[in-house]
């Protein structure tokens, strides 16, 4: 399983206002249950924080070795943030920028430094959706 990324939307199971899960064990808790809604705002290698209409809530990211993803009512991806297409990377030993799509690059194409931040408003749209792919 990928590691969750800010702006992933999730969904976890709670009761009142408490998740079923507590990080890495279940929480006993009664009454009716819901699914709740919530997005990803921050991450890191070992946990990521999410909120939802319950506050922000810290869950372990699926290789540390408290995450119970698979259980019933853990955390869920519910729709992944977009990967990035485009990119911009200086070429080692040249002194031009180059555009990458995803790790493929057009040898040809350079621009000189000064042209960086026009190269990353281009490729912020292209990666938004306001580009041809």
């Amino acid at each position: 399983m990928r590691e969750f990324k800010v702006k992933d939307k999730v969904k976890w199971y709670e009761f009142g206002d408490k998740p079923l899960w507590d990080f890495d064990r279940p929480n006993f808790v009664s009454g009716p249950g819901k699914w709740v809604d919530g997005v990803v705002t921050s991450a890191t290698d070992a946990v990521f924080d999410v909120c939802g209409c319950s506050g922000v809530l810290r869950w372990p990211q699926p290789a540390h070795c408290r995450s119970m993803y698979g259980e019933p009512g853990y955390l869920e991806l519910v729709e992944a943030v977009p990967e990035p297409q485009f990119s911009i990377r200086t070429v080692e030993g040249l002194d031009r920028l180059r555009i990458f799509y995803k790790d493929a690059c057009k040898p040809e194409t350079g621009f000189p430094e000064y042209c960086r931040p026009e190269l990353e408003a281009i490729c912020k749209k292209m990666n938004d959706g306001g580009g041809e792919k």
